[in-house]
């Protein structure tokens, strides 16, 4: 194991805790914007294609461990905003 190697190998964890941490805040921010867009259909279009767009653009440039983060962090804030929101009491 060479220099190379072990500055590969923190670069690809850093891109991997990078990927998932960008996948956590972006998901937030859709569900958020989503939740908040009552009635605004067009604003929703908009979320959701850029959305669509920005994980196309992963998907195409950045290497597979970096998509599984990404989706891995998507996935786990989507589940969490989900979940926040069942365990809301009906009077709140």
């Amino acid at each position: 194991m060479n220099f190379h190697d072990v500055v590969s190998f923190f670069g690809a964890l850093a891109q991997f805790i990078g990927l998932l941490v960008f996948g956590v805040a972006v998901a937030l921010f859709v569900w958020q914007t989503l939740k908040r867009a009552d009635g605004e259909p067009r604003l929703q279009a908009a979320v959701l294609l850029g959305y669509f767009f920005l994980s196309a653009v992963a998907i195409a440039f950045v290497s597979p461990g970096g998509v599984g983060a990404y989706t891995l962090g998507a996935g786990a804030a989507m589940l969490w905003s989900a979940r926040e929101k069942d365990e809301q009491s009906p009077d709140e």
